[in-house]
């Protein structure tokens, strides 16, 4: 009977060979008591990175997954840059468009439903991923959903990643595999704004620097 109920327990813990739900569950249970309403976490080989805000994480150049972890029921914006510009410049309330200035009136998110609903990322210096909380009816920008349980309100979306477009140089688009990304690092900043007399008002964030090494 004890040897079964392992079996169970470890066939719960492991699902398609990643490491299940629970890492996303403590994150957001955390989160939740916290007031936090969004965050990242990376997972690559079946473990799921929960690191600090503004941590660096370690991956091979080979596909990965960014799972947004969502304590409330707002839209987030991803950005991925290969420059820390955005990332630097993160930060509570107006921290955004203090840092940014003019640039930040560009900051906005790309819509994606009609050419990329698959397994791809965009690069670009300003323009964000809009990733609505899976929740809610755009579930096709996630190729994962997880919904938390009924006594912690929280949903998770899971984007895999094996290609990029890069778009950090608009004048010459190109397409990256993963494990053909040039770039050392890429630098993921995620945002919940609300729009305050036209200012971008930061309500939460996260930060992570995916560094790639063989």
């Amino acid at each position: 009977m004890i040897k079964k109920a392992f079996v169970v327990a470890v066939a719960i813990a492991v699902v398609h060979g990643v490491v299940a739900e629970p890492v996303l569950t403590e994150r957001a249970a955390h989160h939740w008591q916290s007031g936090r309403s969004v965050s990242l976490v990376v997972e690559q080989d079946g473990v799921r990175h929960d690191a600090p805000r503004g941590s660096t994480i370690a991956l091979r150049p080979a596909p990965f997954t960014v799972w947004v972890v969502y304590t409330g029921s707002p839209g987030a914006l991803l950005i991925v840059s290969p420059d820390s510009h955005v990332f630097d410049s993160a930060d509570f309330e107006f921290g955004l468009v203090d840092a940014l200035g003019d640039d930040a009136a560009r900051m906005m998110g790309m819509a994606e439903e009609s050419f990329n609903t698959a397994r791809m990322l965009f690069l670009t210096r300003l323009e964000g991923h809009y990733l609505p909380n899976p929740t809610g009816p755009h579930e096709h920008r996630f190729n994962r959903v997880y919904i938390g349980s009924s006594d912690l309100t929280f949903s998770a979306g899971g984007r895999d990643v094996e290609w990029f477009l890069d778009q950090t140089d608009w004048s010459a688009p190109v397409d990256y595999l993963a494990h053909e990304l040039p770039y050392d690092e890429l630098y993921l900043t995620l945002i919940d704004v609300e729009w305050v007399e036209y200012r971008q008002y930061v309500v939460d964030y996260d930060t992570l620097r995916l560094r790639f090494s063989d």
